[in-house]
């Protein structure tokens, strides 16, 4: 049986005091954000750690390489685009998250365990 993780009970005036914060960032958030219909919200395509981490090496790409950028993207607005939804996908995130770590840091991590396996490299390896 797994043990409980979570042990004790959260005051209700920390409930409530949450309640207000978060009412707060809604309030603060209020004029940026748009109200989608269902529809809409069907048809664009979801933002996750992985979609996050392609766009974020695609915008970094695009200032390096603009020749490559097609002539329909506007690059100051794919700027505001990404400072927003890079903004607040980072403040989203639980501060105990342990992918809270930087998105570019992301696949350089996983480029090093590639080619340590690559390498023939593993763990029980580097104990001997």
């Amino acid at each position: 049986m797994k043990a409980n993780k979570h042990s004790q009970s959260i005051p209700a005036a920390t409930l409530e005091l949450a309640k207000t914060k978060i009412e707060e960032v809604a309030e603060l958030l209020k004029p940026y954000l748009i109200a989608l219909t269902p529809d809409e919200k069907h048809e664009i395509p979801k933002m996750g750690p992985k979609t996050l981490n392609f766009v974020e090496k695609s915008h970094e790409y695009a200032h390096e390489n603009p020749s490559l950028v097609p002539n329909y993207l506007q690059m100051d607005e794919f700027d505001i685009d990404f400072a927003d939804a890079h903004g607040l996908w980072r403040g989203a995130r639980h501060p105990n998250d342990r992918r809270q770590r930087s998105l570019s840091s992301r696949p350089r991590i996983l480029q090093l365990r590639k080619s340590s396996r690559l390498a023939g490299h593993t763990r029980s390896q580097s104990r001997i």
